[in-house]
């Protein structure tokens, strides 16, 4: 009998995991699992770069599903934009 090695799958940043599942809500969980998978592991910055990503709709429901105003995460992307 062979015993099957399994691997843990790579923890999702929690900003990304908040995002994700604003597109979830936006854009079906197809969509959101396949953005999940592709950015499980990533460092923050990595899921800053990709929040430059979101409409301005995905942005906003983003920015009220963290409780901060949409401005806040556009001068994040900016920055992030920069490096």
């Amino acid at each position: 009998m062979t015993v099957k090695k399994t691997t843990k799958p790579k923890p999702l940043d929690w900003l990304a995991e908040h995002a994700c599942a604003v597109l979830e809500e936006s854009c079906g969980k197809n969509y959101a699992d396949d953005k999940r998978h592709r950015l499980a592991g990533e460092p923050r910055f990595k899921v800053l770069v990709w929040l430059n990503e979101l409409d301005i709709e995905n942005l906003t429901a983003l920015a009220n599903r963290l409780n901060i105003p949409v401005a806040n995460l556009d001068i994040t992307r900016k920055t992030a934009r920069s490096l």
